[in-house]
């Protein structure tokens, strides 16, 4: 088998333009302005808000507790969704060398003698180096991602237990 082959990743659906991420963070912000305008209210920092009796005092501490615990749980998967793309992004190029992965100007190379095998991840799979190297991630969000597989696998990288992830 001789030649290149480059996988490019398809659209970014996590922190792009029409993204789950973006919409975390936007949800999450409201919860975090209701929640603080709930806290500012109780504590008399809104004059126009002061809660007379019982009921609306449980209410406001409701939207405070409720507003600040969605603001933190949505901000923790806005994290996540910009991590995952993060991790979804760049290219893949297989050719007679190895294989390199890059995202940006940043770029990482194993070569074919340098890999012991691949485990599979949950956002693809990951090249083990046999000594020293830096592990590669490839995302399953390439434009033909079994298609790349098999090309590493057509050069004889096999697969490798999970287990063996723990000590790269």
């Amino acid at each position: 088998m001789t030649g290149m082959t480059t996988f490019a990743a398809e659209d970014d659906t996590y922190a792009g333009f029409d993204s789950t991420g973006k919409y975390f963070g936007y949800f999450g912000l409201a919860a975090g302005a209701i929640g603080i305008t709930g806290w500012a209210a109780i504590h008399g920092h809104l004059p126009g808000l002061k809660p007379a009796d019982a009921v609306d005092q449980f209410f406001l501490a409701a939207t405070e507790w409720i507003g600040i615990g969605l603001f933190v749980i949505l901000g923790i998967a806005t994290l996540g969704s910009l991590g995952l793309s993060r991790k979804s992004r760049g290219t893949v190029t297989v050719d007679d060398l190895g294989v390199t992965r890059q995202i940006g100007e940043r770029s990482w190379k194993l070569l074919w003698s340098e890999i012991e095998g691949y485990v599979v991840v949950s956002g693809g799979i990951a090249l083990v180096p046999r000594e020293g190297g830096k592990m590669i991630e490839i995302p399953r969000f390439l434009d033909d991602y079994r298609g790349c597989i098999a090309e590493i696998e057509a050069r004889g990288v096999g697969r490798l237990p999970p287990s063996r992830l723990k000590r790269c």
